[in-house]
């Protein structure tokens, strides 16, 4: 059988295959099989557009089989694998035929057009390498066939309980001081879909990513990972750099479609909860972004989370801690959140053991000189600079000291000792 491992110039193409993929199974990372099967076969109706690749069909088992392996491998087996013979020509060999029966037991409902395209997605062979008749003929004379499945229907799942979805949105409320002038402000707030907790809620000057980012990370902390996160088809929403930290801490993020209200409604009527009872009780005038984001939370564990919510009968907090005995949430540590959250660099190290970013020069162990590093670091510290190695922290940079380089410490020498010393 062939060896596999990763190839640099590919990581960027498997990295946006497998985000694509992700995307391709969020919405049913937590369905029953009936509402997976419904799903999927919707999709395989339609054409995608493949990073790298393409627009291209998928059948219904392939699919299935990138939400059997992201379970079973999380995010990282998403990525298409990459041979290591990668660019050497080779023929249909008897040993193919194994592969070719392991690939039907993973993938039962299969056609030949879409074992072909299978077989050059992944990596196994070249477009130029055989024909779809070739490969027909092949599986023939080797008696291996192509199977049906039955599905069976399921009832649709249902979400009951805490963490199984949360939504998240922005609200646009008007103008604060910012030192001597007025700027826009705007609320990021992610609620439990079960309790109708705030989870997480931050005010801050631009709906953007870093922003969503920074409340995220606040909810994931203090309440744990929701199986489901929820929200709109904004751009800030449909980032590389929300999608991959959520995929890597096996949170599937699902995108509502075009004018599609119904399902956000209950983050919409706890904006319009916001808007009538906690924006009259501030001065506008008076208060800055961090005594608003101060007065809020206080509202949010003195008022809202307090009183009996008319959808659930009871106070959300209280309902989120009652249903705490059927549901053990999913912790991450601050360092783990951090972590994840990072932005990814690639760099090659120059003889002078530096690398630049953003115009600016740092140095590198002299141990990295030719080798390209990962570099990465936090969405809202962009100059913590770390190297990584197998998903690990190594080395933190620092910012070349061109003049302290430039002047070496001095060396004490005395000529009348030296010459002392060679009389004696």
């Amino acid at each position: 059988m062939m060896i596999w491992e990763p190839v640099k110039e590919d990581r960027e193409k498997a990295e946006r295959i497998a985000l694509f993929r992700h995307g391709i199974i969020s919405p049913v990372l937590y369905e029953r099989e009936e509402g997976q099967n419904k799903y999927f076969k919707k999709l395989s109706e339609q054409e995608h557009y493949v990073p790298g690749v393409g627009l291209k069909k998928y059948s219904v088992s392939t699919f299935k089989s990138w939400l059997s392996v992201y379970r079973e491998k999380g995010y990282v087996g998403l990525k298409p694998r990459v041979r290591k013979d990668k660019g050497i020509s080779r023929k249909i060999t008897p040993k193919f035929a194994g592969l070719l029966r392991q690939i039907l037991r993973e993938y039962p409902i299969i056609t030949y057009s879409l074992l072909y395209s299978h077989l050059i997605t992944e990596g196994y062979i070249r477009p130029y390498d055989f024909t779809i008749p070739t490969l027909i003929k092949f599986m023939k004379d080797n008696k291996i066939y192509l199977k049906e499945k039955t599905i069976v229907p399921r009832r649709k799942f249902e979400k009951e309980h805490i963490n199984e979805l949360w939504m998240c949105d922005f609200m646009h409320s008007g103008t604060i001081r910012d030192g001597k002038k007025k700027r826009e402000t705007y609320l990021c707030a992610i609620i439990d879909d079960c309790s109708r907790v705030i989870v997480g809620s931050l005010w801050g000057f631009s709906n953007n990513l870093i922003l969503t980012e920074e409340c995220l990370k606040t909810a994931l902390l203090t309440y744990g990972c929701p199986k489901k996160f929820y929200c709109d088809n904004a751009k800030v929403f449909r980032s590389k750099d929300l999608h991959l930290p959520c995929a890597k801490l096996g949170i599937a993020v699902i995108h509502s479609r075009p004018f599609e209200s119904a399902p956000r409604g209950k983050i919409e009527r706890f904006f319009r909860t916001v808007r009538m009872k906690f924006l009259p009780l501030i001065d506008r005038n008076k208060i800055n972004l961090e005594q608003l984001n101060s007065k809020f939370q206080d509202w949010l564990s003195k008022d809202y989370h307090k009183i009996p919510h008319q959808g659930i009968g009871e106070p959300p907090i209280e309902k989120f801690i009652k249903d705490l005995d059927n549901v053990v949430p999913v912790r991450v540590t601050k360092e783990e959140i951090d972590l994840t959250f990072y932005r990814t660099l690639q760099r090659k190290v120059k003889n002078d053991s530096t690398v630049s970013i953003g115009r600016k020069l740092y140095e590198v162990p002299s141990k990295y000189i030719s080798l390209n590093v990962e570099i990465r670091y936090p969405s809202s510290r962009p100059e913590e600079l770390y190297i990584f190695q197998d998903d690990k922290p190594c080395d933190k940079l620092k910012p070349l000291q061109i003049h302290q380089n430039a002047n070496p410490p001095k060396v004490s020498l005395s000529y009348t000792n030296l010459l002392g010393r060679e009389k004696n």
